[in-house]
């Protein structure tokens, strides 16, 4: 939380040495200080930047750095781009207008030394002249408070907005705030359970629990009603009041037998708040991880867990002040606006695993995998342009009808034990207009705006569990307005488009 009131003052954090973040008071989340990225404004409008860097040791377990950020930047005014081990991981800017709220960024990592980089830029793509702010409350600096890394295995959640966060080994530490959603990828160990038949789902349109093999273990809360479905007409439902005590929960169990690995999703609404209640996903007794929308306005979730094949029981436990505050402090602790103290479920289903497959395009459209199209415009299949075969599927920015936007190519990966995927792309993008990345799990781990007339061969390892990968044509990534992109040079060779072909989905055996 910065509160020693000096930066840097440990071995984890270094800064730029002609232009440093520095302490400071006037935002923070939380306590008196936070850091804050230097001022480089300048009549001359010089481009310039400032780095602030946390590394971690070479003792550091696997875990997850978890920042909280405030990024008053605008492009082509400023802007925040970070990286960890100088690989680009992803840029933030200021979602509204007059946006003062920090964010959340969490940052997963392997065991070892990293070094993750926050990098502020004036002028980042060297403007002559800006355009008008116009009413924009333009802040014009990153601050950044409650920085803290979690070690996996620890669940930790902040003691309050009030109060800087430190980590702790204690996952039933007493917190009002929710810890942050990580979909579940662990493969749970196996225990003996009733059949029953993969690719099964339930919305509970029956009415009741009869629809699947469902019971309910430890007190006999969970129903289902029709106060809020995700779809249909029904979901089920289960109250805190109707938990007669504390540290006391009720669990509905699913038993289910696959012969294949598989992927158990599901959605959920859980306006719940500790140290009032939790919502847990546990499997064969092991639990994976919480569940809860925090937040005003808070909406259903999808997450789920990857399992093995064999027999195993997936639970959602829902508990009653689960660390055992006496009750003077659950009486006289404030409970957030948007808490319900309810949760609800729907939707829950078993998908199969995802065999090895290659993608020519043979078909002449996207039907022979499930691709998902999505964006502002959509990829099609063309001759025009391919690396084997008859055809690639191709996205150009002129595709896209509005001054900027995305185009989305996805699917749905779902492994026990990860795998590879390579493809061919020929690119013929220039950064300023356009970019191509790859994005997994919402997550980007790759972008480039290169001009080639050769095809390039990339690969990812992708990682056990259900990952969608996305492939995305971003058009005027820096949102500039129409009158400044016309103003600029293109190269000569330039199309604005990018083919792709060849891909090849190989799962670990």
């Amino acid at each position: 939380g910065f509160e020693t009131g000096k930066f840097p003052n440990d071995s984890y954090w270094t800064t730029s040495k002609s232009a440093p973040w520095i302490i400071d008071t006037e935002r923070v989340q939380s306590g008196k200080f936070s850091i804050r990225s230097p001022d480089l404004e300048s009549e001359e409008l010089t481009p310039r930047d400032s780095n602030v860097t946390f590394t971690t040791r070479d003792d550091f377990p696997a875990g997850t750095l978890v920042l909280n950020i405030l990024a008053g930047t605008r492009m082509p005014f400023d802007d925040l781009q970070y990286f960890v081990d100088g690989v680009y991981r992803g840029r933030l800017q200021a979602e509204n207008e007059g946006e003062t709220d920090f964010k959340r960024v969490i940052i997963g990592m392997a065991p070892g030394r990293h070094e993750i980089e926050f990098t502020y830029k004036y002028n980042p793509i060297d403007l002559p002249r800006f355009p008008p702010f116009g009413d924009y409350d333009h802040i014009g600096a990153v601050y950044m408070d409650n920085v803290y890394f979690l070690p996996d295995g620890v669940t930790m959640t902040p003691t309050s907005e009030k109060t800087s966060v430190q980590p702790t080994a204690n996952p039933q530490t007493v917190a009002p705030t929710p810890a942050p959603y990580v979909k579940p990828t662990y493969a749970p160990t196996k225990s003996p359970s009733k059949a029953s038949a993969p690719g099964f789902f339930d919305g509970f349109e029956s009415g009741d629990f009869s629809g699947e093999d469902w019971s309910i273990a430890g007190q006999d809360a969970w129903f289902v009603d029709q106060t809020r479905p995700y779809q249909g007409s029904y979901s089920a439902h289960v109250k805190t009041t109707d938990i007669p005590e504390s540290q006391l929960y009720s669990e509905l169990n699913l038993p289910l037998s696959l012969e294949a690995p598989g992927f158990i999703q599901f959605y959920f609404f859980a306006p719940i708040s500790q140290p009032f209640e939790s919502l847990q996903l546990w499997v064969d007794g092991q639990f994976l991880t919480p569940l809860t929308t925090e937040g005003e306005g808070g909406e259903w979730s999808q997450a789920g867990s990857i399992l093995s094949s064999g027999d195993h029981t997936v639970t959602w436990r829902y508990s009653r002040n689960p660390a055992g505050a006496p009750q003077e402090v659950i009486d006289s602790w404030p409970s957030p606006d948007w808490r319900l103290g309810e949760a609800w479920l729907d939707n829950v289903k078993l998908l199969g695993s995802t065999p090895s497959f290659t993608e020519n395009w043979d078909s002449g459209d996207f039907s022979a995998n499930p691709w998902i199209l999505s964006g502002d415009a959509n990829w099609v299949i063309t001759d025009e342009e391919k690396f084997q075969g008859e055809y690639s599927a191709t996205i150009a920015s002129d595709d896209i009808e509005a001054n900027s936007g995305i185009s989305d190519l996805s699917i749905d990966l779902i492994t026990e034990k990860g795998g590879n995927l390579k493809w061919e792309l020929l690119p013929s993008l220039q950064s300023t207009f356009d970019l191509f990345q790859i994005i997994i799990d919402g997550i980007k781990v790759f972008e480039s705006a290169e001009i080639q007339d050769e095809w390039q061969s990339q690969e990812l390892n992708i990682q056990p569990g259900k990952r969608q990968v996305t492939f995305r044509l971003v058009k005027n990534p820096n949102n500039l307005d129409e009158a400044i992109i016309s103003s600029l040079t293109k190269d000569p060779n330039y199309q604005g488009q990018v083919w792709l072909d060849a891909i090849v989905f190989t799962a670990n055996s």
